[in-house]
């Protein structure tokens, strides 16, 4: 149960930094 919790947390730390990362990559582009 803890496990799913965690990698649940870690997926949407993940999607958060590339939705941070992808406007910088449109600008450098």
């Amino acid at each position: 149960e803890n496990g799913f919790f965690i990698y649940i947390a870690i997926f949407t730390i993940i999607m958060l930094i590339a939705t941070l990362c992808l406007p910088k990559k449109s600008e450098l582009n």
